[in-house]
Formats: structure tokens, sequence, C-alpha cells
């Protein structure tokens, strides 16, 4: 972290075991934590379906297979990720690559989504201003 510290690359921390107050897009289930919010919004992304934020992937085997070989459950708290003790067990090594790809992922939406924000907060802060400058 000091070397992207250093060269000042964006980063961001991530507490995959963290809760998630976040729903799916139909609104109706939430997640058991941030992993699978994680998961499960990439997963929306790759819908064919989905205009608002497209996603291609490389063609790589390795990577298909690690997005491929999670599975989940629906519990009391919502979807759940199958833990990466019990991939690596099923399938033999650890799914570093499709981690990495839906971390990432995660991390571009989040930082699209607060540069949204900013610009929401300078035009609202434009138009106080410009109403009080008409003395409204």
């Amino acid at each position: 972290m000091d070397l992207l510290r250093e060269n000042e690359v964006p980063m961001m921390a991530l507490n995959a075991a963290a809760a998630s107050g976040a729903r799916d897009k139909t609104g109706q289930f939430g997640f058991y934590n941030l992993r699978a919010e994680m998961t499960w919004k990439f997963r929306e992304r790759l819908d064919p379906l989905n205009r608002d934020e497209p996603i291609a992937l490389p063609p790589d085997p390795k990577l298909a297979a690690d997005l491929c070989a999670m599975r989940y459950q629906l519990t009391s708290r919502g979807y759940k990720i199958e833990s990466k003790d019990d991939i690596r067990q099923r399938i033999g090594r650890s799914p570093d690559d499709g981690d990495a790809v839906i971390m990432a992922a995660y991390a571009d939406h989040h930082a699209k989504a607060r540069k949204a924000q900013r610009g929401q907060r300078r035009v609202r802060r434009a138009h106080e201003d410009l109403k009080r400058s008409w003395g409204r």
C-alpha cells in the first residue's frame, strides 16, 4: 500500500465481511455481507439486459471459471456467497482472479457514484448561492 500511496494510485479500503445495507436490483433481497453484495452486484452488471453499467470481460478461461465457481444461498439476512475455503476445496484453488475483478468493479462503481454526488452537491450549492444573490 505504501507504494500505491507514493505513486498516488487511488485505492479504497474494503472489509468483505462488513455488513451490507444494499438491496438487489429488484429491491426484494439484501445481502449477508459486503462480499455477497459485491458479487451479486457484479452478477447484475453482467446481465445482457443491463444498460446502466455494461461490463465486458476478457476471454480468460480461468477468470470465467472463478466467477462461475461461486455458489450462493438465500438466507434470512439475504444472499450469502459460499466461503472461499469451500470454493478452494471444490475447485482445488482459490478464485483470486474472480475476486480481484469483482472488487475492482465495486471500487469503480463507488468512485463514479462519489463523483456524481460531489457534482450534485456543487449544483445545489450554486443554486443556493444564486437564490441568495437574488434575495430569495
